[in-house]
């Protein structure tokens, strides 16, 4: 993969999962723009899915300290296929209120 590439997605994905670490909800703007840019960087050559996905899964695993799979189970792109991004923030817990 192109290091100019390499370079952006890198911020891009470091963007999003910096929300995740400080437990902030990620827009869809921005999430869909990514996998778009997934989507692109595949069909264009500029990388491959499975170069992209060990990408994704080294900078979660850096930012996040957890890897896709330890996150979302070893088969996750089975459940959330390419260009798919699984980013959601944890659930907020529910307390009843009557």
């Amino acid at each position: 993969m192109d290091e100019a590439v390499c370079a952006e997605i890198e911020k891009r994905l470091d963007d999003l999962l910096k929300r995740l670490q400080h437990q902030q909800d990620i827009p869809p703007g921005p999430l869909y723009r990514m996998e778009g840019l997934f989507e692109a960087f595949v069909l264009l050559g500029a990388a491959t899915i499975d170069q992209l996905d060990l990408l994704l899964d080294q900078r979660c695993s850096s930012l996040l300290g957890q890897s896709m799979e330890e996150r979302l189970g070893k088969n996750w792109r089975a459940h959330y296929p390419f260009p798919q991004l699984p980013f959601y923030t944890a659930r907020a817990p529910v307390v009843p209120s009557t």
